[in-house]
């Protein structure tokens, strides 16, 4: 299994590929907030029973994708399994690719006249003939996910993610009346420390520019630090000011602390996104989607009765407007509502412990027992837990759910990445568990 972080949505998107070409049935359950399919890979004969595997519902658990679709790879078959390996699709790409990456996908579906599918906008996201650049897989890339055989747009090659956000203008256009315009903003904004400095930096031309640089610190603690150019200059200002509120000094930063700048203003969705991000574009630690709901608290199971509720969007935690309000979200209800399911494996990282039960439903605890064997993660309850899959699916159907926590509690999320093969390890037999199961429940 060869999927990194940077490649991770298209990595998926192009195994699934490869899987129907070899004859497994790949479709799409449904479809994001910004319209990004979200495919499932079925292995087995639903004759003898169904479960449901599912990951990376979480935007900062991205890791748990690839375990997911590794886990559909090595299932030999026997009942069927839905295998679901990326759920939050927008989530995932906000905190790996950032929000540059995120607002020009919204600015394109933006621009076409309300069609929300990103499969469709050109450069918006990727996939494309020539970004696919596999012959063999194209005809079941473009059956799965809806993509025209003479479609031309997206990207090209292998790293054309990273590429394409390094180096690409966005449209600025730094002269010296934007470079005038940065100065004065600057000098006639009363905010203690901002100030326009003769910084150099090249832009994604390459050309010589001025910038405003400046940074804001509370205590010893870096609250907020960025550059901005021209037309970002009022981010620079709004940063500031939000920084003081927080009991916060100004000061100009000769450091600097972001890369996230010399694209332009954003897009009113994309400043709001940062603005519920605590004004950070580092998006690494995000979990919600990009509607800043928490996927796994807007299950109606008591909604909104959990102890970590929030009730106005954030990185996590939020509740949403109502319970199932998200796409995300409906699309596991609609395929759990159309399907048998006698379990389902709901994958998180990180802690190493499995989840299990809810309020005072613990159905099949020999079958959780097993698994906990097989992994070596010990059981636990979820307390003061609402509004999740496993509550949901346990309350609404009787059955055995399970949140798996994978990964060990001391480790980054990034640097999970490289503990993927002891995660596999740990979990390679569940699929076959999962399959006994299932077939002995058909059988009763």
């Amino acid at each position: 299994m060869n999927i990194i972080r940077e490649n991770v949505i298209r990595d998926i998107y192009l195994t699934a590929a490869e899987m129907k070409r070899r004859g497994f049935e790949v479709g799409v359950i449904g479809k994001s907030v910004l319209g990004c399919p979200i495919p499932y890979i079925k292995k087995g004969d639903a004759r003898f029973g169904e479960a449901m595997i599912f990951g990376a519902i979480h935007a900062r658990e991205y890791a748990t994708a690839p375990l997911v679709l590794k886990m559909a790879e090595e299932y030999g078959g026997g009942s069927a399994i839905y295998f679901i390996p990326l759920v939050n699709v927008d989530g995932v790409a906000l905190a790996v690719h950032g929000i540059d990456f995120i607002d020009r996908l919204g600015r394109c579906l933006g621009s076409g006249g309300g069609s929300v599918d990103c499969m469709k906008c050109e450069r918006g996201y990727i996939y494309s003939r020539r970004f696919v650049n596999s012959p063999n897989i194209f005809e079941e890339f473009a059956e799965i996910f809806d993509v025209s055989r003479d479609y031309s747009g997206g990207f090209e090659g292998k790293d054309d993610i990273k590429n394409d956000l390094e180096s690409r203008n966005y449209g600025v256009n730094y002269n010296t009346k934007n470079d005038l315009e940065l100065r004065n903003a600057a000098e006639n904004n009363a905010v203690s420390g901002l100030k326009f400095i003769n910084y150099k930096g090249n832009d994604a031309e390459n050309n010589t520019k001025n910038a405003l640089k400046f940074g804001c610190s509370v205590g010893n603690n870096t609250k907020s630090g960025a550059e901005y150019r021209s037309g970002e200059w009022n981010n620079a200002i709004n940063s500031a000011k939000n920084c003081l509120k927080f009991g916060g000094s100004a000061e100009n930063n000769t450091k600097g602390s972001s890369d996230a700048f010399g694209r332009g203003a954003l897009s009113p969705f994309s400043e709001n996104l940062i603005k519920i991000n605590g004004y950070d574009r580092d998006f690494s630690l995000w979990k919600a989607n990009v509607n800043a709901v928490d996927l796994n608290v807007n299950f109606d199971a008591d909604w909104g009765t959990g102890i970590k509720n929030a009730r106005y969007p954030a990185p996590e935690n939020y509740i949403g407007p109502f319970p199932e309000s998200e796409p995300e979200t409906k699309a596991l209800i609609n395929i759990t509502k159309e399907h048998d399911f006698s379990c389902v494996l709901c994958y998180h990282c990180k802690g190493e412990v499995i989840y299990y039960g809810y309020k005072n439903s613990t159905p099949s605890p020999a079958l959780a027992a097993e698994i906990s064997k097989a992994t070596g993660y010990p059981l636990a309850e979820s307390v003061g837990s609402a509004g999740g899959y496993k509550d949901w699916f346990t309350e609404r159907f009787g059955k055995p759910a399970f949140t798996i926590e994978v990964g060990n509690e001391g480790l980054s999320y990034a640097e999970l990445d490289g503990q993927f093969d002891a995660i596999y390890r740990q979990n390679e037999r569940l699929t076959g568990i999962v399959n006994a199961y299932s077939m002995r429940m058909r059988s009763e």
